[in-house]
């Protein structure tokens, strides 16, 4: 965000009250301005001794003025004359520019009014193509009424408040036309005229844009006008920005305008393929109508001839016996006419031919005129002689009785009720088939249709979510392009104060590193100089009596907080007495002796202490070597804890007491084992030896053994807290080899400096020690120097005092250390 310079220029106030700005543009206080008019005013009288004479701007000056230029701002107040009296100019304190007194707010008011009026009264121009202007925008400057209603008729410049001015006329309005006038002409191809807009409200340049309502503004808008607090920018951002907003706009209606003719050639196509279906749908329905009556001809056509095939053999039957009846009557009248005519002529020689003629004519007609009873051999009963005569008669003259044509004629009749039943009964199950298809494609068509309706529906629910989605996108890109724009600034301002801080951290890291390098230098010159003087370490019979002379196999256990050591002596008693010394802080003390303490021989075993309440010891030299118990440091009471199974303490392997477990070397395999006294058990672990080693501890590095093996390899290693093998490290052999037993001393001294520590080993009177800074070894020949050592030793670091007991000697001989440990 662009920001405007509103201090004073005259009193270096950094607000200016009433702000008023003077025709160079700086900013003053209006009281100040006003004082520094009256002062120049008085001294332009005592110099001239006449008033200042008035200046009167022409007409055709100012309108040339206001033609080639913009127009100043409005701090002169015009009389009801038309001239201002503005007495002496006042000279700017900033540029050393002469400048117009600036007036009250109402006088600039009237007169920027004034101002506004007179522009109003000249013609106006439209702002894109010359022509005379219709429209007065307060955003847009002034437009031609076509160039009005391309920019009011949608989008967000809708809302600007525009009034409409009289349509004057310009000299120049023709000759605009024909040198190239747009109006009337697509607004695409326009030539604008990039010339400053003006304020209208107070006739500055407007050379601000307010990003709250999207118009150009001077700075008295921001400062005291109706855009008071609102957020701005430069007007050549606000332009890129807006450039970016109206391409990625064109674009989405580019997108638009595609996405429209997708749909509408979607919207041709549904559109023909329901007029496809319609027609199909018609044709469908003509073909099974058209299907339906030539079944129903055809059934008709069947029912036809087969009721005449049924009804012509009986008629056929009938017309046959009604001829035979006839014939047989017609011959039986010609017969009687003859005998007749025959009796009358009273011939009896023909009489007596035509007897046995006739004889046999009666013989065979004798069942038709029989006056016999008959009898019916099915019912046994009689007939009348009629009945009888009839059936004779048929039988001769071979046709059917009326008895039997009525009951053929109830058999067709039946036989023709059937046919008509199952014509009925098949119209019927078509006409069902017929229904039920017609209503199976109904159900279909209203399920296609509804289908067909609800997809259409999504189509819909798509096309406006897909609208609403492009709308929110781009309202939410506008949104991320300006919390793009405001995260720049800021990501530019942390960069600058992360940079700052990067800086800061990158001097503090350095001083750091300088600090930490000096630190090193100064722990290396101090190890160099522990390194340098530490073969000059003698030793003194100290003022210690343990009370035991011969220490041979023997081991101790030294409680720094107490003051307090814990002896025991393979050649006192199997190692079974307890020997108590209480050390002061010169460095004196006695020791005091516990007879058959412990309950088993710990003869080339030594106790260890686990810096709290106990001191450990093992069994050694004596049945399965797997026992062991604790002293308390306390009350001195010796307790029994489960024995070891699955393996035997190894003799002279010196276990130690580290992150709360106690790790010793068994001899089966030479495997270390963990002793948790949580548990009270004995864990085997991956951590093995393939020599006998004894093993140390430094406790300002609890979780990292030492261990130094029968024939003086150094190891260092993890201590084996977890299950797994840790990783082994050799540092070399010691000088002049090494060894476990009596004469054989070990124990580790924390020197301070850094994380190093030094191992001070012993092979009867030669003395080792191994720098773990420098990784050197270091002999140290005038240590002991009254016989070999082999009882025990140890350090008190607060005294900075190394203690070694020597074999044969009831004395403890001390070596100080304060001129090597810092």
């Amino acid at each position: 965000m662009s920001s405007v310079d509103l201090h004073c220029c005259i009193c270096l106030s950094e607000v200016a009250k009433d702000a008023v700005s003077l025709s160079c543009g700086h900013i003053c206080c209006l009281l100040c301005a006003q004082c520094r008019h009256q002062s120049a005013s008085a001294l332009d009288f005592l110099l001239r001794s006449r008033p200042p004479q008035p200046s009167t701007p022409s007409a055709s000056s100012s309108s040339s003025s206001a033609a080639a230029a913009p127009p100043p701002p409005p701090n002169k107040a015009p009389s009801a004359a038309g001239s201002t009296d503005v007495g002496p100019p006042i000279v700017c304190p900033v540029c050393l520019a002469p400048t117009s007194p600036p007036f009250s707010p109402a006088e600039e008011a009237r007169a920027r009014a004034a101002e506004i009026e007179l522009q109003a009264a000249q013609p106006k121009a439209c702002a894109f193509c010359g022509q005379p202007a219709a429209v007065l925008c307060e955003a847009c400057s002034t437009l031609c009424a076509e160039h009005d209603s391309f920019l009011h008729s949608r989008g967000p410049f809708v809302s600007h408040s525009r009034r409409k001015l009289d349509m004057g006329t310009r000299p120049d309005s023709q000759q605009g036309t024909q040198n190239g006038g747009n109006c009337g002409r697509t607004p695409a191809a326009v030539v604008v005229v990039d010339r400053p807009m003006m304020c209208l409200e107070h006739g500055k340049e407007a050379d601000l844009f307010c990003s709250k309502e999207k118009v150009l503004v001077c700075a008295h808008c921001l400062l005291t006008g109706s855009h008071k607090g609102h957020e701005y920018s430069a007007v050549k951002q606000a332009a890129e920005v807006a450039r970016k907003e109206i391409s990625e706009n064109s674009v989405a209606i580019t997108k638009k305008a595609a996405n429209i003719n997708e749909m509408s050639g979607a919207l041709t196509r549904n559109f023909a393929e329901a007029k496809q279906e319609r027609e199909i749908r018609i044709a469908q329905v003509k073909s099974f109508f058209s299907q339906a009556h030539q079944i129903l001809d055809t059934v008709e056509a069947e029912k036809l001839a087969d009721i005449a095939n049924n009804t012509k053999p009986m008629e056929q039957s009938l017309a046959k016996q009604i001829e035979s009846c006839d014939s047989l009557k017609l011959e039986l009248e010609r017969i009687g006419e003859t005998v007749t005519s025959i009796l009358r002529s009273g011939s009896d020689r023909v009489c007596l031919a035509l007897w046995g003629y006739v004889d046999h004519l009666a013989k065979s007609l004798c069942p038709l005129g029989t006056v016999v009873e008959p009898y019916n051999e099915q019912t046994g009963l009689a007939v009348s002689t009629e009945e009888s005569m009839t059936k004779q008669f048929a039988s001769l003259c071979c046709i059917e009785t009326s008895h039997e044509l009525q009951k053929r004629r109830e058999e067709t009749k039946k036989q023709e009720e059937e046919q008509r039943r199952k014509t009925e009964r098949e119209i019927e199950e078509r006409e069902r088939l017929i229904a039920e298809r017609r209503e199976r494609e109904m159900r279909e068509r209203e399920i296609r249709e509804m289908k067909e309706m609800r997809e259409r529906e999504m189509r819909e629910r798509e096309t406006r979510e897909r609208e609403m989605k492009e709308m929110r996108e781009m309202r939410e890109m506008r949104e991320r392009e300006m919390k793009e724009m405001r995260e720049r600034e800021m990501r530019e301002r942390e960069m600058r104060e992360r940079e700052m801080r990067k800086r800061e951290i990158r001097e503090e890291k350095e001083r750091e590193r300088r600090k930490e390098e000096e630190e090193r230098r100064k722990r290396d010159g101090e190890m160099q100089k522990i390194t340098g003087n530490i073969h000059k370490l003698t030793s003194h019979e100290s003022g210690i009596t343990v009370g035991f002379q011969n220490t041979h196999d023997g081991g101790a256990a030294w409680d720094q907080s107490r003051r307090l050591l814990f002896a025991l002596y393979g050649e006192d008693n199997m190692g079974k007495d307890l020997h108590v010394t209480k050390v002061d802080a010169t460095g004196r003390g006695a020791s005091v002796k516990h007879p058959n303490k412990i309950p088993f021989n710990t003869h080339g075993a030594y106790p260890v202490f686990d810096g709290d309440t106990r001191v450990y010891v093992f069994e050694s030299e004596s049945g399965s070597c797997n026992r062991f118990g604790f002293i308390h440091v306390e009350t001195l009471a010796f307790t029994e804890l489960a024995p070891l199974t699955g393996g035997r303490f190894s003799e002279y392997s010196s276990p130690v007491c580290t992150a709360g477990f106690v790790f010793a070397v068994c001899g089966t395999g030479l495997t270390v084992w963990r002793y948790n006294p949580q548990g009270n058990a004995w864990t085997k672990t991956g951590l093995s030896f393939a020599e006998n080693a004894r093993l140390l501890v430094d406790h300002r590095s609890p979780r990292v053994l030492w261990a130094i093996t029968h024939s003086g390899k150094l190891i260092s290693c993890d201590a084996p807290i977890d299950d797994g093998t840790p990783a082994k490290t050799e540092h070399g052999t010691r000088p002049n080899g090494y060894g476990l037993g009596a004469n054989y001393e070990a124990f580790v001294v924390p020197v301070g400096v850094g994380n190093s520590s030094l191992l001070f080993t012993s092979k009867g009177d030669q003395w080792q020690v191994y720098n773990t800074g420098f990784k050197t070894w270091t002999a140290v020949p005038g240590l002991i120097v009254c016989g070999g050592s082999g009882g025990h030793g140890w350090y008190d670091s607060g005294t900075k005092n190394l203690y070694v007991q020597t074999i044969g000697l009831g004395v403890l001989h001390c070596a100080s250390l304060h001129s090597l440990l810092p």
